[in-house]
């Protein structure tokens, strides 16, 4: 351990220290990404001579990466933790952006800047963005939407940070001054402890599994809490329960048992020392004696060590068996084909509107820098309504639904603006909407699937983002190329669109399950009521 590791004390104490840490690593990693790719895509076109569909590559293979690698990423911290992950993320980002600085092709800086620096970025938001729910409980929505402000301040400062240091230092120093920053990648890793909880047979993580989620093991439908079955299974539980202990039981007495014989060991060894002085025993009985005790230390040992062998492939085949519970559910797929959609919109939004403002609209690049900025602020703005709404019980999949509209409606319109102040207004409203978007996302990931199973249901949807961004914004940008700029914020605001629409059936099932609910509950209460009169 690098320093002593404090108690946990959820909601409360170094719960709000590690909440301030990853609003902070969140500013330098995921504020650094969407907020300089914009003025990287005009800076690679003007230092390495190329296009804007070639230049669009590097920005759509870092946001990629960055994307692709979560369920890589939520599987290192299933085995390594937040923190080593953490730790890593922060490494490859160091080297992928420093390194950049002496590129001198375009390929080089797809593979150090979108590759490398990419797999950083995503190791660095998974791990800030999972480290949360162990030490949030009764806070939770709150400290998912406290955690992305550092995230929009950082899309508000990256732009004109970045836009003064390639204006007064060049491509290559601008480079390898903001690579020095992300070192607080690696210090908010070493500040990462993670709870220690005690690894729980499968039969009980089965058994408490199937009662927090009982929609897993029931194809979506709900046990109720009357059913004879239920007392039953807590009987079993509680067996289980008992079991377990008793295993304890006998491998602390194991452990004590070795203990013992390795003093027998020392006591044979002094007793021998002691008889070769004084009386002169047999030395073949006193070596058989040694022996015997040594070969039962080694069987002990060797049942310990089994014992920590069989429980590594519990927990490998406890990941393969919730990866396989998550990809069972339908509603995981509508909700991975609703991120693949609405990425679009959100990533291609910042390549094709910068150029848009420059090509189109006459702006200069540090008015369009500007455009990057007001959006940078409106997502502020959509975080803290969102912030506001932490505390109110409502569903918040129908949140998000609304949410990707506004700003997938604002990604049409915005292609006909004329004039700056009509091109700064609809940025606005697209970036309230993804702002609200991104702040909701962790929340809804929760809703879904839990906190046993958060790491994947959130890597799935980085995954799908980044399959949405690698496949669907090299289309956009070829259309934008082809037909013109505004045709290709066109195709990205229906792409985001048609993500709503995606998740429309998720959202309607779940409110009819609400109505038959508060109808069985009002049926009950009217038969009390009857009976009690």
């Amino acid at each position: 351990m690098f320093c002593k590791k404090p108690q946990l004390m959820k909601d409360s104490g170094y719960a709000w220290i590690v909440l301030l840490l990853t609003s902070l690593s969140q500013f330098i990693h995921l504020g650094f990404s969407f907020g300089v790719v914009g003025n990287l895509t005009i800076v690679h076109q003007r230092v390495f001579g190329i296009d804007l569909r070639y230049s669009s590559v590097i920005g759509s293979v870092h946001i990629g990466t960055l994307m692709l690698f979560g369920p890589v990423a939520a599987v290192l911290i299933k085995k390594i933790g937040c923190r080593f992950t953490q730790i890593f993320g922060g490494i490859c980002v160091i080297l992928g952006v420093g390194l950049s600085a002496a590129a001198t092709q375009p390929w080089h800086v797809i593979v150090l800047f979108g590759v490398l620096a990419g797999i950083g970025m995503s190791s660095c938001y998974s791990a800030t963005s999972q480290i949360l729910p162990h030490y949030f409980d009764r806070y939770k929505y709150l400290a998912f939407s406290l955690s992305r402000v550092g995230n929009f301040l950082g899309i508000v400062l990256w732009p004109i940070i970045s836009n003064s240091l390639f204006h007064s230092l060049g491509y290559s120093h601008a480079m390898a001054s903001l690579c020095s920053v992300h070192v607080v990648h690696i210090i908010a890793g070493i500040l990462f402890f993670e709870p220690q909880t005690p690894t729980l047979p499968k039969s009980i993580r089965s058994q408490e599994k199937i009662s927090e989620y009982p929609e897993l093991s029931t194809g979506g439908k709900n046990v109720s809490t009357e059913d004879p079955n239920v007392s039953t299974v807590s009987q079993n539980v509680s067996t289980v329960s008992q079991n377990v202990s008793t295993e304890d039981q006998n491998v602390s007495t194991v452990s004590q048992n070795v203990s013992t014989e390795d003093q027998n060991v020392s006591t044979v060894s002094q007793n021998v020392s002691a008889g070769s002085q004084n009386q002169h025993p047999n030395p073949e009985v006193v070596l058989k004696d040694v022996s015997t005790v040594s070969l039962s230390t080694m069987t002990s040992t060797a049942e310990i060590l089994e014992s920590k062998s069989k429980l590594k492939e519990d927990n490998s085949r406890n990941l393969k068996d919730e990866f396989l519970a998550v990809v069972k559910l339908p509603k995981i797929w509508l909700l991975v084909l609703n991120s693949v959609l609405w990425s679009v919109n959100s990533s291609g939004y910042l390549i094709l509107a910068s150029d848009y403002s420059v090509e189109v609209i006459g702006l200069s690049t540090d008015e369009a820098a500007l455009g990057i900025t007001v959006l940078g602020v409106a997502k502020v703005v959509g975080c803290l309504l969102t912030v506001l709404t932490s505390s109110l019980s409502f569903d918040r999949l129908i949140l998000h639904f609304f949410t990707v509209i506004v700003f997938g409606v604002s990604s049409i319109i915005t292609p006909f603006s004329i004039t700056k102040t009509m091109y700064y207004t609809m940025t606005a409203f697209w970036g309230i909407g993804a702002g609200a978007t991104l702040t909701n996302l962790l929340a809804i990931s929760h809703d879904f699937c839990g906190a046993h199973q958060l790491y994947l249901v959130f890597g799935l949807q980085m995954m799908a983002q980044g399959i949405g961004t690698l496949t669907l914004i090299p289309a956009a940008t070829s259309i934008a190329k082809e037909a013109g700029e505004r045709f290709g914020l066109i195709f990205i605001g229906c792409c985001g669109i048609l993500g709503s629409v995606a998740i429309l059936p998720v959202i309607i099932n779940k409110l009819r399950e609400s109505r038959i609910t508060f109808k069985r509950q009002l049926s009950e209460q009217t038969v009390t009521t009857i009976s009690s009169s």
